[in-house]
């Protein structure tokens, strides 16, 4: 039976003859008075290697008889396991006191650090810019220090995000702050990544594929009108040869856009993608259809008409002169200024991955050759199989798809111009 009230603790006063005074409740928990100040106390009494051990608990009435209790139990429990509790709290107070010196900008630098230099699928240059740009996002609690962020502060900063931003930056967010959370937690700067208990979240939940609106494509009806247009748009040869070589290899802009022609190989009529502006940090070889590599022929002399002693194999590929590549977000409103122009529903350049993937499929491309075409990887049956398939490139095979749409796309432009006439 609990010897001390809430009532009493309230009242309790410490003797004028007494330097302080010590009322115990039950199973070590005491309650003290100093007389000089009167300030009351709360400590729990208890041995460890055969001698009395007392641990501060906290003053009153910060620390309530409830919750003194339910500390006091708390530090029982250590006991129990065998494990001494003042020495449990000192470790917890010293983690407290780190988990306040770390900002949020602080562990974004480290964490971030420690996986652009990880040695296994360590980040690329390209996801290091994309990491950089969303984080700016999250400016308002960059000095904050980790311990002083709520999970309500954190998904009132994401909900925002979501709404005035969008839900796939949001996503993005949520999951550097995860990225952070989890680098805290393995140095036991914090007990717990609390951005897991946003799995259920109604809003920063991870969207099911119902809920993604895919980057719209070009109807397969519409690909000979799509891309006659194209071919007969008043566009740059260089705006021009990306669209087509972009739609054969089913490349990320990203991934095509800064190529130099260092990063050709003329003789194997090969694009070698480099993995610093590969999504997945991987190096890949890219093989060219006919029809590419007579546009990158014509690029090529075009560039050297314009340069001519001047031009160099570190000048850009798809630029008008070689000196600076073309711009791609310019690249991409025009592209849909084109559809728009002449009634055809939107389409970005991001969709002609998806493009491509239905046409492969459907005529039938082995799975891990398509796979290795739209992300650089090999997807087998497990992950033993993908271990001994990882370094296979399928090449060959990738350049029978690439030659196979490339003349797919042409049988469509001439079917379109034949329906004119």
């Amino acid at each position: 039976m609990a010897k001390l009230t809430t009532k009493f603790i309230q009242n309790a006063t410490c003797p004028p003859d007494k330097r302080m005074k010590t009322y115990y409740d039950e199973l070590g928990l005491q309650f003290r008075i100093m007389r000089a100040t009167q300030t009351k106390s709360w400590l729990f009494q208890y041995r460890w290697e055969s001698k009395a051990t007392q641990i501060s608990l906290g003053s009153y009435p910060h620390l309530s008889l409830l919750k003194a209790r339910e500390e006091r139990d708390r530090l029982r429990a250590i006991l129990k396991k065998g494990l001494n509790p003042k020495v449990t709290k000192e470790i917890e107070k010293a983690k407290a006191i780190d988990s306040q010196q770390h900002t949020m900008q602080s562990l974004y630098e480290r964490a971030s650090q420690e996986r652009i230099n990880a040695s296994t699928r360590p980040w690329s240059e390209s996801h290091t810019k994309r990491v950089r740009f969303i984080w700016k996002h999250l400016k308002p609690i960059y000095s904050v220090p980790i311990g002083n962020l709520t999970k309500a502060r954190l998904r009132e900063t994401l909900v925002l995000i979501d709404s005035e931003i969008g839900t796939a930056t949001a996503q993005q967010a949520k999951h550097i702050l995860s990225m952070i959370y989890s680098y805290a937690e393995s140095n036991e700067y914090i007990p717990r990544n609390i951005i897991r208990d946003f799995a259920n979240d109604p809003v920063l939940r991870k969207p099911q594929a119902k809920d993604v609106q895919k980057h719209p494509f070009v109807a397969l009806e519409n690909l000979g009108h799509t891309y006659y247009l194209i071919r007969t748009s008043k566009a740059s040869l260089a705006n021009k040869a990306f669209l087509f070589i972009l739609s054969y290899t089913a490349l990320r802009v990203g991934s095509l856009v800064n190529l130099k022609w260092s990063d050709y190989d003329e003789i194997k009529s090969v694009l070698m993608i480099p993995k610093e502006v590969v999504k997945n940090n991987r190096a890949i070889d890219v093989p060219c259809a006919v029809q590419a590599r007579q546009l990158l022929s014509e690029l090529k002399q075009s560039q050297m008409t314009i340069q001519g002693n001047r031009w160099r194999h570190d000048m850009y590929i798809f630029s008008e002169t070689g000196d600076k590549p073309i711009n791609a977000e310019t690249g991409r409103v025009a592209f849909q200024r084109l559809l728009k122009r002449n009634n055809l529903p939107k389409s970005v350049l991001h969709g002609m991955r998806s493009q491509a993937l239905i046409l492969w499929s459907k005529e039938g491309f082995p799975e891990n050759a398509v796979n290795v075409a739209l992300d650089h990887s090999v997807v087998g049956s497990s992950s033993v199989s993908d271990r001994y398939l990882g370094e296979e490139s399928y090449l060959s095979e990738r350049l029978t798809m690439t030659q196979w749409i490339a003349d797919y796309y042409d049988e469509q432009i001439k079917l379109y111009q034949a329906s004119l006439t």
